[in-house]
């Protein structure tokens, strides 16, 4: 990922809007409110989403996860998080509140 790039959304809060969102085996589902659809997330999605709670930033969600992930590189890390977080959004599933 570009560092600057990452540098610029990297302190973003994103938070979940409430979303019914429930675990069945090892995805999870959520019911998207405006597009009014099914959404799968895998497992990494799903711990993901279940970390945006409107007090952590970006930043703090990668390192987290680094330190969890050990046998994975930052930089995948920082990736996944970030395109997650978007496509999230891209859902109507989180919202970024700064």
């Amino acid at each position: 990922m570009n560092s600057i790039a990452y540098e610029v959304i990297s302190k973003r809060i994103p938070r979940q809007v409430g979303v019914k969102v429930r675990k069945e085996g090892k995805y999870y589902v959520a019911l998207s409110p405006i597009i009014g659809t099914f959404i799968s997330l895998n497992q990494l999605a799903g711990v993901i989403y279940n970390m945006l709670d409107g007090n952590r930033n970006i930043e703090s969600i990668v390192d987290e996860l680094s330190n969890r992930f050990t046998n994975v590189e930052k930089e995948k890390i920082k990736e996944d998080v970030c395109k997650c977080i978007s496509d999230l959004e891209a859902y109507h599933l989180v919202t970024v509140i700064r």
